[in-house]
């Protein structure tokens, strides 16, 4: 089987299996609401949210959705059995199991960054201008997050301090990643594109590319122990 074919049946198998527990996603949801509600008490209480500013509500709302699919991610992977793996190891080659990683936790992180919005907007108001370049910045984000994390946490996947290493790996990565992120996103408040829009979202773009060209060749190594 081809590069292609075996990283769609992948895809298949991983949201058969999604579609049949259901109870991972309805914990993230659980868990973006809760913590999206306790910000919210904490800033109501305080009178933080009399003049809420666009920047504060776009800086927790990436704080919030990078946490959500950490959590998503780290309780995927963990999850998975050893047995479930020997097959993984033994019926795909380790390209199409990172790709098609990658891409079931882009669509659930995209899916968890548009209930994050609407429960944003219900509970702190909604600044977008721009709905279209708004949801250009999450689609961007989810895409980040996603290659990022489902490659570091994979690989700490392999050693027994699993958590430990995907957090030092994975926080020197999430640094610029969040900053070019939430400073596309901040453009979506406005009426004008600011003149480093092109700029942030090239970088961005730049930095996606490279980290699944580095994810499809450094894999292989791993997936051999």
């Amino acid at each position: 089987m081809n590069l292609i074919k075996q990283t769609y049946l992948l895809l298949q198998h991983d949201f058969s299996i999604e579609l049949r527990k259901k109870s991972t996603l309805f914990s993230i949801f659980l868990y973006v609401f809760s913590s999206s509600y306790f910000i919210y008490f904490l800033m109501n209480t305080q009178g933080a949210l009399v003049h809420l500013e666009v920047k504060i509500w776009n800086i927790l709302f990436w704080i919030l959705l990078l946490f959500s699919t950490i959590q998503n991610i780290y309780k995927s992977t963990v999850g998975l059995t050893s047995a479930r793996y020997l097959y993984y190891y033994t019926m795909f080659r380790p390209e199409a199991y990172i790709l098609a990683k990658m891409i079931f936790q882009t669509i659930y992180t995209l899916l968890i960054s548009i209930v994050s919005f609407i429960i944003f907007a219900l509970l702190f108001g909604n600044p977008v201008v721009h709905y279209g370049l708004f949801f250009l910045s999450i689609s961007l984000g989810s895409i980040s997050f996603s290659i990022i994390y489902t490659m570091v946490i994979n690989i700490a996947y392999h050693t027994s301090q699993s958590a430990i290493l995907s957090s030092i790996l994975g926080f020197p990565l999430t640094i610029p990643l969040v900053t070019f992120i939430s400073r596309i996103c901040k453009e979506a408040f406005f009426n004008q594109l600011s003149d480093h829009f092109v700029y942030n979202f090239l970088i961005l773009m730049g930095f996606n590319v490279i980290l699944i060209f580095l994810s499809v060749i450094l894999y292989p190594y791993i997936w051999r122990d």
